[in-house]
Order: structure tokens, then C-alpha cells, then sequence
């Protein structure tokens, strides 16, 4: 009888840890996450080109999770205008390899991709993973030759939490005051970044303070793991919030977003920000109705006509930032 008693309990007792607790919340986080990146490089991989060069996990720092991933045309030997691409994963997921297929598609295109890797929480907090991906920009600065960056004409990019990062270090780089009040020096000078580019990101987090049931578990993981707080209302959470915080010097950007995709009112937000500050705004978003319902993440399915919409509109987004070319 009491062992009877005892296993339910323990089972309780593990499932409420499993509740509440970051560091094994992140961990089933990341097994899922894992599983779906390898779903993305599999559905990817058949739109990979073959004429492309690069070089896996360089150095930027002496982390062990300071590594990037260089991507471009082969044969290349100039300079070319330069994408800086931070992956998603919540946080606390995801590896440059997730962004592979995808980043050797733009090199194609005639451009360098850097996938930035970071340290991911519960083991590195808020604003680590944003100084890492300065300090990867520092290394462009001084070593872009040898992976053929033009670091004159920098777009910083990102997908899901990586679109957060990349979307908030821009910010740091075109608003002093800001990047003062995080504590952070900016990397490069404002007239370096060309764009930012952001797919499926939450840019207003303070929008999922009220998640409830699974999405409002995972909310309160990341949060607790990234931020060190379960309120999306807490002052650091404001802070990283991209949306409240842009003005007129932020670069162009391209927003997008899924009608299924719980993220895309903090994508919209977004937009109508930039768009009442004056900012350069490219928006690819869809009716509620639409079908198929476009989910997280979908611009990573080029079987979808509405992923190969999303590829072809960062095409014409990089084209005319990057080099003027009208699209």
C-alpha cells in the first residue's frame, strides 16, 4: 500500500518540478526543439545549392558556444555584403546548423552568411547571448577579410528568439542612449547595419504575459531561464522589447510572421512601430482565415508557397539595402 501511495506521489512531485523548474523545463524545451530543427534541415536540404563555399564553427570568443558558421558563393574573392544571422530556439535551443540549409540558399544569392552560436539559458542569462553576438560582429570587424565580409554593409538577421537578438543588438547599435541603458557598447557604427531582418521574432514579449495551459508552461520557462523571471512584465523583459523602444535612426526592416503562429501580433506590433517612427518597413503577414494555417516558423518550408513568398521577399529586402538595386 505504501509504495502504492509513494510512486504516484513521486510522479507528482516530478511532474510539478518539471512545472516550475527552468533548468529541466529548458531540457524537454531543447529535446523538442532538436527534433524540429532536424525536421527543418530535412525539408530544406532539397533547395540547397551546390556552388557554395564556407567554413563551420570558427572561433569569435573563448566560450565554448562562441562559434559561427561562414557561408558564400564558391570561388569567391572579395568582399560581398554581409548577413549576420542569429538562430531561434527559444533562448534556451537551437545551433547554427538549424540555419544551415537556409543560409547557404541567401550565400548563394551573392552574399556572405554568418550564423552566430551562443550560449543558451538556463546557462547563460539575459543580455549574455546579446554580447556574444556583438563580440561575433567585433570579430567580423577584424578578421572579415578572411571570410570575405563586407562589414560596410551588414544586415543583421534573425528567426524566432534569434530574430529578438538580432532585432535588440540593432537597436543597440543605432540608439546610444539605449545601448547605455542595457549596458552594452555597440559592436559596429550605425551606418554599417544596412537592415534587420526578422522572422517569426517576439519583439513585445509583454504580449504572452497571459499564455495559459502548455503555451503559458513554456512562456513562463523561458522566461524564468532567459530572463530570470516568469513576468514578461518585469523591467528587463520591457527592456528587451524591441518594439517599445525603436525610433526613426533604426534600420529598414522586414517583418514577418504566420497567421498561426502565436507570435505574429508582437511581429505586427513591430511594424506599426517602425512604421509610425518613419522606419523603412517590408511586412509579409496573412489574413486569420488564411489556409493553409502558416504555423512558427514556416518560412523554413519552401514547399509552402508562402515560404517561398517569405525567401523571395528576403531576396529583394537584401538586394535593395545592401546595394540600392530597386526590387
Amino acid at each position: 500500500m505504501l509504495r502504492r501511495l509513494v510512486v504516484p506521489a513521486a510522479l507528482l512531485a516530478l511532474v510539478a518540478w518539471a512545472w516550475r523548474s527552468p533548468r529541466l523545463g529548458s531540457f524537454l524545451i531543447r529535446r523538442a526543439f532538436t527534433r524540429g530543427g532536424a525536421m527543418t534541415v530535412a525539408r530544406l536540404q532539397p533547395f540547397v545549392p551546390t556552388g557554395v563555399d564556407g567554413q563551420r564553427r570558427i572561433a569569435y570568443g573563448s566560450g565554448a558556444a562562441e562559434r559561427l558558421d561562414v557561408w558564400y558563393p564558391a570561388g569567391t574573392t572579395r568582399p560581398l555584403p554581409t548577413v549576420v544571422w542569429v538562430h531561434g530556439g527559444g533562448w534556451v535551443a537551437g545551433s547554427t546548423s538549424d540555419i544551415e540549409p537556409y543560409a547557404k540558399i541567401l550565400a548563394d544569392e551573392g552574399y556572405t552568411v554568418v550564423v552566430v552560436g551562443y550560449s543558451l539559458a538556463p546557462g547563460a542569462r539575459y543580455p549574455e547571448p546579446l554580447r556574444q553576438v556583438g563580440a561575433a560582429l567585433t570579430w567580423l570587424l577584424e578578421h572579415g577579410s578572411e571570410v570575405h565580409a563586407d562589414t560596410d554593409a551588414l544586415v543583421l538577421a534573425g528567426d524566432s528568439a534569434g530574430a529578438q537578438i538580432a532585432a535588440q543588438l540593432a537597436l543597440v547599435v543605432t540608439d546610444l542612449d539605449y545601448a547605455s541603458a542595457v549596458g552594452i557598447d555597440p559592436p559596429v557604427a550605425a551606418d554599417q547595419v544596412r537592415g534587420v531582418i526578422s522572422h517569426c521574432g517576439p519583439q513585445q514579449p509583454i504580449r504572452l504575459q497571459q499564455a495559459r495551459g502548455v503555451g503559458g508552461w513554456f512562456v513562463r520557462t523561458v522566461g524564468r531561464a532567459y530572463f530570470a523571471t516568469s513576468s514578461f512584465d518585469a523591467p528587463r523583459v520591457r527592456e528587451a522589447s524591441v518594439a517599445d523602444h525603436v525610433g526613426p535612426g533604426y534600420p529598414p526592416t522586414l517583418v514577418t510572421g504566420g497567421n498561426a503562429d502565436p507570435l505574429t501580433p508582437q511581429g505586427e506590433a513591430f511594424a506599426d512601430r517602425l512604421t509610425a517612427v518613419g522606419v523603412d518597413v517590408t511586412a509579409r503577414f496573412w489574413p486569420h482565415d488564411h489556409l493553409p494555417a502558416l504555423g512558427h516558423e514556416f518560412q523554413f518550408d519552401l514547399n509552402l508557397d508562402e515560404g517561398r513568398e517569405v525567401l523571395e521577399a528576403t531576396r529583394d529586402f537584401l538586394a535593395r539595402v545592401t546595394t540600392g538595386r530597386p526590387t
